[in-house]
């Protein structure tokens, strides 16, 4: 019974190997940085909508206090 576990393990990894070596292939074979070949939503989309929002988020109280005065020294 653990061979025959052992086959099945190893031929379900198995499966999954022309698929990884086709993404290896391809990530050698395109130009550019690592997390900028598969276009991933994450990375194009949703870290720089964040980091713009907290930069917004944070300038704007800033912003505002220079333009009203607020907490000038003289």
């Amino acid at each position: 019974m653990r061979a025959s576990a052992i086959r099945a393990a190893s031929s379900a990894w198995a499966q999954g190997w022309p698929k990884i070596a086709a993404e290896q292939k391809f990530m050698q074979t395109a130009p550019g940085f690592v997390h900028r070949k598969t276009g991933d939503a994450l990375v194009y989309k949703y870290i720089p909508l964040g980091m713009s929002a907290v930069a917004t988020a944070l300038l704007v109280p800033g912003l505002f206090s220079m333009y009203l005065g607020i907490n000038k020294t003289e």
